[in-house]
């Protein structure tokens, strides 16, 4: 009810519904965060990181893999200097097991910001799933070089090294 209210009296509500719907997000409240960036979306189609973050969400909750890519496509295409789209772009194409195409976006997240872990984690994971043991276990070294405590890494690479 609040929600309906000042999404209805306060300019640039759609950017208020975002800001809601990635702290739901990052709260692992899923459900209520593609509620809450569809209702964004409507207000404002061309909002990139609404569009980048429901099609991450479409896709972690198996709401239609299309739809999530499609999602994905239209935020990089509005937006292409955001390395969070590339690799949400990335990450949609990783679970449709389009490895190479997702290694392509995750190349240009990793362009554009170069210091983030996920990017490259998700680089390593891509090159094992090719069967690019080395640079699958040099993705990982990365990794650990930018976050250290990185358990997931941390363990694919001692998997990598057995």
């Amino acid at each position: 009810k609040i929600m309906d209210e000042a999404s209805s009296t306060i300019p640039g509500r759609y950017a208020l519904l975002r800001y809601l719907g990635e702290a739901y997000m990052g709260s692992a409240r899923n459900k209520e965060a593609v509620m809450i960036l569809q209702r964004a979306i409507r207000y404002n189609p061309h909002d990139a990181h609404a569009l980048s973050m429901l099609g991450e969400l479409y896709a972690s909750e198996n709401q239609g893999d299309d739809i999530a890519l499609s999602f994905c496509l239209q935020a990089v295409n509005i937006d292409d200097r955001q390395w969070k789209h590339w690799y949400r772009l990335a990450l949609v194409k990783y679970k449709m097991e389009d490895f190479e195409s997702a290694l392509e976006a995750l190349k240009k997240s990793m362009r554009l910001e170069q210091k983030k872990a996920e990017p490259l984690y998700l680089a390593g994971k891509i090159y094992d799933k090719l069967g690019n043991q080395s640079k699958a276990a040099a993705m990982f070294e990365t990794v650990l070089k930018v976050a250290p405590d990185h358990k997931n890494a941390s363990a694919a690479l001692k998997k990598k090294l057995n």
